[in-house]
């Protein structure tokens, strides 16, 4: 048997009762009317998309039914997304170009109890490398995977850190000095460490939020010269950004 083609008015319905998910996003408890204009649409065709999405639970009446709000199955399937999100085979391939072109290592780390663990590494042919593995737990101050993460989640993360100890003679241990170059890396959207948890090398950073999680992804190597650092940088910065294209709606990043 053969499938009946999809119609160009099946199709015009799902784009129309995607508007209406995404108008009630961005305006909660709209009435009908007030949709009808914004998609400047008939009220009888947007009712229609209304009460499709009302049956399978994606809006709801509030207010003595003269309003609509987003429905609770939204949530399920919000949840559902995220549990689908496989953080290292979705980063690992985004960053080895880089990892490649720059020689350097890629760390993608998680935020546990206060310090970044590394739940995986991408190394280039021959590592130069070699203070990290799976399971290690690095700072939030003094690695720019640490910094990413405290810049995405807020600098109330270093409250409970007491005091800034120095890791090497680099490393920031004044919290004025900290909270700038946290800044600045809201700023340019990516993280830098400059031998401030090893001698001798440099490191880019970046971090996303999956759902109540956040993880880091990192480029460390000889990456000392500023002009290799910022090119460095702004590469992973667009590969975060890929990363945050393909999951729209269900992750965020710096």
């Amino acid at each position: 048997m053969t499938e009946k083609p999809t119609t160009r008015y099946e199709l015009g319905s799902v784009d129309r009762a995607l508007e209406v998910l995404t108008i009630l996003q961005r305006h909660p408890r709209s009435r009908l009317g007030e949709m009808a204009e914004k998609l400047d649409a008939n009220s009888s065709t947007v009712l229609r998309a209304l009460r499709v999405l009302e049956r399978h639970g994606l809006v709801r009446r509030a207010n003595g039914d003269m309003e609509y709000v987003l429905g609770t199955r939204l949530v399920e399937l919000g949840q559902a997304a995220l549990a689908s999100i496989d953080i290292v085979p979705s980063i690992r391939p985004l960053v080895a170009p880089i990892v490649h072109d720059f020689h350097a290592t890629a760390h993608i780390g998680m935020l546990r109890t206060g310090m970044i663990t590394i739940i995986d590494k991408v190394d280039p042919v021959a590592p130069t490398v070699g203070y990290s593995a799976v399971g290690t737990r690095m700072p939030l101050y003094a690695t720019a995977g640490g910094k990413a993460a405290t810049a995405l989640a807020g600098s109330a993360l270093l409250d409970g850190i007491g005091e800034l100890s120095p890791y090497t003679t680099k490393t920031i241990t004044e919290f004025d000095v900290l909270r700038a170059d946290l800044e600045a890396t809201t700023a340019r959207r990516y993280s830098i460490e400059r031998e401030e948890y090893h001698l001798g090398f440099g490191c880019v950073g970046s971090a996303v939020a999956v759902g109540g999680d956040i993880y880091t992804v990192s480029i460390s190597g000889s990456l000392l010269d500023p002009a290799v650092v910022d090119d460095c940088g702004a590469r992973l910065r667009d590969a975060v950004d890929l990363f945050l294209a393909e999951h729209a709606g269900a992750v965020s990043g710096l």
